[in-house]
């Protein structure tokens, strides 16, 4: 089954906690397809950022891939706040 996956990173990640985060989902066989850039907001206490979107096959269900994913990127790169999968069908609109 085809599968899109969204990312959200908290704080303030630096490029190597993108780079791990994209390192580890092509390892899953997801590939990037959006790639979210920062941006503050007006006080700078948080920064805002559009998930990293990812796409690829699996044979497991949404919620299997969803807690395999995301125990992964606990383990691999702790700014990551939340994951979000969904299955891909003819008439996903993205």
């Amino acid at each position: 089954m085809r599968f899109i996956v969204c990312v959200h990173l908290s704080g303030f990640p630096g490029p190597e906690d993108f780079v791990r985060l994209d390192d580890l989902m092509h390892k899953n066989g997801f590939y990037k397809e959006i790639v979210g850039q920062s941006v503050p907001n007006e006080t700078l206490e948080t920064i805002q950022l559009p998930p990293r979107v990812y796409v690829g096959d699996e044979d497991s269900t949404c919620e299997e891939l969803a807690a395999s994913l995301s125990t992964q990127i606990a383990g691999g790169v702790w700014k990551a706040i939340s994951v979000f999968v969904a299955q891909m069908t003819e008439w996903a609109v993205l």
